[in-house]
């Protein structure tokens, strides 16, 4: 290229990176050129483009504020805001999802983490985090300067809102720390016997209020239901509750403490008139419920028709409630009829490390990743088959057949009871279930 050429293409950079410089020739008889820039040229350019590529579009919107702003406490909080909930957040979200990768080991079994105490962990952050920083936001609107020894007493509102987000971010962190760390305690071995057992909440534990560890489909389908249904219950309940404090404030406190303005409100029948009998509140307090229920019962459809739909069964299990234990048949192989009785194991027969009430002589064993049919009946009174982790509650009556599909996503051993008063000994019937590897369970039933 020649001179002119050089300079005309340093111009073009020049002007494509809005530069106002013109190049000049460092030394004659050479193509070495230098745009000369100012300090606070070079550092506007330079926090631009790093704005620009670490935040995206959130970098050119920041870097389009007013330079007031961008002094305020609303550039801090707007970066550590986009930063805790996109990295952050993804790096708990990587961390859950490759858990059973990094934390697995043949002494151990596989590790799992216990997915109720992960979604206690990202509400509680999320609350908590949204807490913290939009309180930041507004101290930058009003005002505050990003580099502060200490809060004025004008802002101290905010800072206090932001403050108690922050202790409820770091709450959500020891669910965090206690969810990655629980599973090595709960696991016990049982080196003589091989079996690895108690991982993760396949059966009930002292003081437990949330769901066991979901093995099918259906199950994550109700605890997700569950969830789905929780949200819209948080918004009424908050709603009625600022309703309801609104109101004693207004015809309580206030009618006792009135001010002038109150009493003007007080004089007025319209208003109150308008607050008794309103023709548009009435309206909108029926149609608003109306449409949550309609949201609400669109996915409970949609679970209901997947719970009783069964799907071209390779195996099929019958399952006979008696008085009081359980009788299981596998008919695959009409020349191979397998079946046998469920007991109990009584106290005074535990070995070391098993379940007291929910521990059998001979459990019921299923593959796993395998289409099952489950026919369930009794063979005296009412009884019901219901194993929690399988999403499972299933009337056994006598004289009636009922079915209902079963596919387990995961090995495991689960555990549930009979969940319909059956008679004196209802409370010690359980029920054990091994999911096991189709080859194993072969193995094990047709040996």
């Amino acid at each position: 290229m020649t001179r002119k050429e050089d300079l005309q293409l340093l111009e073009q950079i020049g002007e494509y990176l809005n530069i106002k410089k013109k190049p000049r020739l460092i030394k004659p008889n050479t193509k070495i050129y230098r745009i000369e820039l100012t300090k606070k040229e070079v550092l506007q350019e330079v926090v631009t483009r790093f704005a620009t590529k670490l935040l995206g579009e959130t970098g050119k919107v920041v870097n389009k504020l007013k330079q007031e702003l961008q002094e305020t406490y609303y550039v801090v909080a707007h970066f550590h805001y986009v930063l805790s909930m996109g990295a952050v957040f993804a790096i708990f979200a990587g961390y859950y999802y490759y858990y059973a990768i990094m934390n697995s080991n043949r002494l151990f079994g596989i590790a799992r983490y216990n997915e109720q105490l992960g979604r206690i962990h990202f509400w509680t952050m999320f609350i908590g985090v949204n807490v913290t920083f939009f309180p930041m936001h507004f101290l930058g609107l009003a005002g505050m300067p990003r580099r502060i020894g200490d809060y004025p007493d004008a802002y101290i509102g905010w800072n206090l809102v932001a403050s108690y987000g922050s202790l409820i971010t770091a709450f959500g962190l020891l669910f965090f720390f206690v969810n990655i760390f629980t599973p090595y305690k709960n696991r016990s071995i049982n080196i003589k016997k091989g079996i690895l057992a108690f991982i993760g909440l396949d059966f009930s534990r002292e003081w437990q209020i949330g769901f066991q560890d979901p093995a099918t489909p259906i199950m994550e389908g109700i605890i997700d239901l569950h969830n789905y249904i929780f949200f819209y219950l948080i918004v009424v309940a908050v709603f009625i509750g600022w309703v309801m404090g609104r109101i004693l404030w207004r015809f309580s406190y206030k009618w006792s403490y009135p001010t002038i303005g109150d009493i003007e409100i007080f004089k007025n029948f319209t208003a109150y008139n308008q607050i008794i009998h309103g023709t548009v509140i009435e309206i909108v307090w029926t149609l608003i419920p109306t449409v949550i229920l309609y949201l609400i019962a669109i996915p409970s459809f949609t679970l209901l028709y997947a719970m009783d739909e069964i799907i071209n069964p390779t195996v099929t299990i019958k399952i006979i409630g008696h008085q009081w234990y359980w009788s299981y048949e596998y008919g695959d192989h009409s020349s191979n009829l397998v079946e046998f009785d469920s007991y109990m194991v009584y106290e005074r027969d535990l070995a070391e490390g098993q379940l007291r009430l929910l521990e059998v002589d001979n459990s019921m064993i299923v593959p796993v990743k395998t289409h099952i049919r489950l026919i369930i009946t009794s063979g005296d009174v009412l009884h019901s088959w219901a194993v929690p982790s399988f999403g499972i509650k299933v009337d056994a009556v006598p004289g009636r057949l009922n079915q209902i599909g079963l596919y387990v996503k995961r090995e495991g051993i689960f555990y549930g009871q009979c969940s319909e008063l059956c008679g004196v000994d209802h409370a010690f019937m359980p029920i054990k279930v091994e999911a096991v590897k189709v080859q194993e369970y072969l193995a094990r039933i047709y040996k």
